[in-house]
């Protein structure tokens, strides 16, 4: 069965959540926090960061920094308005902000308005859409019975089944222009999560910038596109702003990673907590962190 034309929809059903594609309708299995999917952005801070962060996110709700605030709004100024319905809140940091999207009922109707209106089967093969920069595509697998949802800030089609994926991220300083672990693990999974729907992704690509720069996306799609057709794995654009590919992907590697994230999240073990001195004093939760007082 081609499911890459079929959109894929949870519903609730006797107090269990199940999703349905094409023909396909799987019982998805009871997970922490009353979480319904996963997306590879917080399976790569899990993994790489600090799971013990993730579960804090879950169980006190997210307490926003300034850097994360602006990171949203850079992402808004470069890719424009996000599909993302976030609630209507004033972001200030220090607020506790719901921004949990996989969660329950809330999680439910998420997923289903970002999938029903952005899913890829409705993109690939149309020639309107051939080699532009499409934002917020959904792309999704099913692993283990859990729905692993990607959606990718950019995403170009170049023939067919062939795509290449732009991820982009922001920091306060030029001198972390460099891919962070969990950076270049979101865009290997959204690689994996590929892989079952058929699609052949030519290039993982990474931009990665100062916030507030001059540079805008939209003015480099001739850049970009001559980025990904070069040998190059580098490309210093502007003095605040590095283009990078992602290579050699394990999808062995990748499987492993994911049953190990999926250990803490069906139950399986509790959270490890990877207490750094860096890293503490960057996440939201240093204050209320028992591991973090170690430490610091």
């Amino acid at each position: 069965m081609d499911l890459i034309y079929e959109i894929p929809k949870i519903y609730i059903k006797n107090g269990k959540y199940y999703i349905k594609w094409g023909s396909l309708v799987i019982e998805i299995p009871k997970l922490k926090h009353n979480v319904i999917y996963l997306m590879p952005s917080v399976l790569a801070t899990q993994y790489c960061f600090c799971e013990y962060k993730i579960h804090l996110d879950y169980l006190k709700g997210r307490l926003l920094k300034r850097n994360v605030i602006e990171g949203v709004y850079e992402h808004e100024r470069q890719i424009g308005k996000s599909n993302f319905e976030l609630p209507d809140i004033e972001l200030k940091p220090g607020n506790e902000n719901i921004v949990l999207i996989n969660v329950g009922i809330d999680g439910l109707i998420f997923f289903n308005n970002i999938v029903s209106r952005s899913w890829i089967g409705k993109f690939i093969n149309k020639p309107e859409f051939k080699d532009k920069l499409i934002p917020e595509i959904s792309i999704m697998q099913i692993f283990n019975n859990v729905p692993l949802l990607a959606i990718p800030d950019l995403v170009i089609i170049h023939d067919k089944l062939k795509i290449s994926i732009i991820e982009l991220k922001t920091t306060k300083n030029i001198q972390y222009l460099k891919p962070a672990c969990k950076d270049i693990l979101q865009l290997k999974i959204y690689a994996y999560v590929c892989k079952d729907l058929g699609l052949n992704v030519k290039s993982l690509m990474l931009i990665k910038l100062v916030r507030g720069t001059k540079f805008r996306i939209r003015n480099y799609e001739k850049t970009i596109f001559n980025f990904i057709e070069s040998d190059s794995s580098i490309m210093r654009v502007k003095r605040d702003v590095l283009f990078y590919k992602i290579n050699g992907i394990n999808f062995s590697e990748i499987k492993d990673i994911l049953i190990n994230c999926l250990e803490y999240w069906l139950y399986k073990r509790n959270p490890i907590a990877r207490p750094d001195k860096l890293k503490c004093i960057n996440c939201e939760h240093f204050k209320i962190c028992n591991f973090a007082k170690t430490i610091i």
